[in-house]
């Protein structure tokens, strides 16, 4: 009999898989499920992705999970973390509803916009703002594309999310972005780790208004709700933090944890 006390449950959404494992203390994998994620191709250089589905995979994995372990593991899972694909663009409504399908960073429709971006504000200072060359997989152009080409949807639109933080928001009934994915989106201010006003100014987005509150990748942003327990079989209560993407998640799985080391991550 296993004397082990403590387990964790982690899950990446990623664009061809959702999969998740219950993981114990002493390194044994309890339970894992996964279930394949679907495209959405509804023209050239257009990639979609239904948070929906998201979400529905996501509670049928849990629900695996925890019939895979019986209530003696599950009453032990001590934590949550999601790790998910970014950058993707999901508009939600003030209910949390998806207001289309979510455009994933495939997706290449807004390169004009990009390049509209990057004339105003000019590219060397776009580079200092965000930290990364620009590209069309990024947030800017694609919010900006959405509020020119979809204006109804984007007048209901209350927040933007990634897919983590859309599947912690259907867990917490909190809405709120982890740091890392936010470095990522080319809407966050390096210089002050705060959602750019220069860049919001630009699209005419109030980025504050309009993007998550950011949170540590470690903190805890909120546990499950009596909902959330009732569809997944999780215990109500069980913390969840606020994770982070594939990516980082794949280098401190690699044991990366300081300057000067260095791994390889192909997805």
């Amino acid at each position: 009999m296993s004397n082990v006390e403590n387990y964790l449950l982690g899950m990446d959404c990623g664009t061809t898989n959702i999969k998740a494992i219950i993981l114990g203390e002493d390194g044994t994998v309890a339970a894992s499920s996964s279930r394949p994620s679907k495209f959405i191709l509804p023209g050239p250089n257009m990639q979609e992705q239904d948070a929906n589905e998201w979400w529905s995979n996501t509670k049928e994995i849990f629900q695996s999970l925890t019939n895979q372990v019986g209530d003696s593991i599950v009453r032990k899972i001590r934590g949550i973390s999601i790790s998910s694909h970014t950058v993707s663009m999901l508009p939600v409504d003030e209910n949390g509803c998806p207001v289309r399908n979510a455009l994933t960073y495939q997706d290449g429709r807004s390169a004009d916009e990009l390049h509209d971006i990057v004339n105003t504000l000019g590219f060397d200072k776009f580079v200092r703002t965000v930290g990364g060359q620009p590209s069309v997989a990024f947030l800017p152009n694609k919010i900006l594309w959405f509020k020119k080409h979809e204006p109804e949807l984007f007048a209901k639109t209350k927040y933007f999310m990634q897919a983590s933080s859309y599947i912690n928001y259907k867990l917490t009934g909190e809405i709120t972005s982890d740091i890392e994915q936010a470095t990522r989106t080319q809407c966050l201010d390096i210089t002050t780790m705060d959602w750019s006003e220069e860049i919001g100014n630009i699209i005419g987005v109030d980025l504050n208004a309009m993007l998550p509150e950011l949170k540590p990748v470690d903190e805890i942003i909120g546990a499950i709700t009596a909902k959330a327990a009732e569809e997944t079989g999780l215990p109500e209560g069980t913390p969840v933090i606020a994770g982070c993407s594939d990516a980082m998640a794949s280098m401190y799985a690699l044991g990366m944890s300081q300057l000067g080391e260095a791994g390889e991550s192909s997805g």
